[in-house]
């Protein structure tokens, strides 16, 4: 028949239910408690020790977490999911909608994104950046350290390089390209309208003019 308990209830060993269960009150267990069937609990439900789910859990409201999440294996999400604090996963992620970050999300390992990575504000990267395809670039873009690039690179406004840049391919700007630096081209230099330079310019080997050559400044030939 019905057990009704009005105030808190306290087992000290194993709590074993063959049907559906509901608690209106407190429910305090010192050691294992096995539930065959559905729990059902009208308040809040804390949990101070650890817990182990075998199967699916499943949230029909918020699922709010206060300290860091770790999670071992692999974490699904069908929709949208939003974290405020820190999330720490020991595998492989996938993530079938967005995430969203409030915070700096810190990944230390490789990251492949198989679709299009649109930041909406500023993109800082603090090493090296390889691109194995074509980068294209809609604003102006500052690279403080170096940049490998494996194919071709087109910029449709102005690129500004810190240090040395090794394009192993062709380079294709819509713009002004300024360089305050030293270019090297250790291959053929093909302009295909106007070169035009400001100051002195200097050739170490043979200049070979195949049209007219107009010099605006000196002309200095070692």
């Amino acid at each position: 028949t019905t057990l009704s308990v009005g105030g808190a209830t306290r087992l000290t060993t194993t709590l074993s239910v063959g049907q559906t269960t509901t608690l209106l009150g407190t429910l305090s267990v010192g050691g294992a408690t096995r539930l065959k069937s559905t729990l059902s609990v009208a308040q809040s439900a804390n949990i101070t020790g650890a817990t182990q789910i075998d199967g699916s859990a499943t949230a029909k409201t918020t699922l709010s977490v206060g300290g860091a999440t770790t999670l071992k294996t692999t974490l699904s999400v069908g929709t949208a999911t939003r974290l405020t604090t820190t999330l720490s996963v020991g595998t492989a992620t996938t993530l079938k909608t967005s995430l969203s970050v409030g915070t700096t999300a810190n990944i230390t390992g490789t990251t492949q994104v198989d679709g299009e990575l649109r930041p909406k504000t500023t993109l800082s990267v603090g090493g090296a950046t390889r691109l194995t395809t074509t980068l294209s670039v809609g604003t102006a873009t500052t690279l403080t350290t170096t940049l490998s690039v494996g194919t071709a690179t087109r910029l449709t406004t102005t690129l500004s390089v810190g240090t040395a840049t090794t394009l192993k391919t062709s380079l294709s700007v819509g713009t002004t390209a300024n360089i305050t630096g030293t270019t090297q081209v250790d291959g053929e230099l093909r302009p295909k309208t106007t070169l035009s330079v400001g100051g002195a310019t200097r050739l170490t080997t043979t200049l070979s003019v195949g049209t007219a050559t107009t010099l605006t400044t000196t002309l200095s030939v070692g």
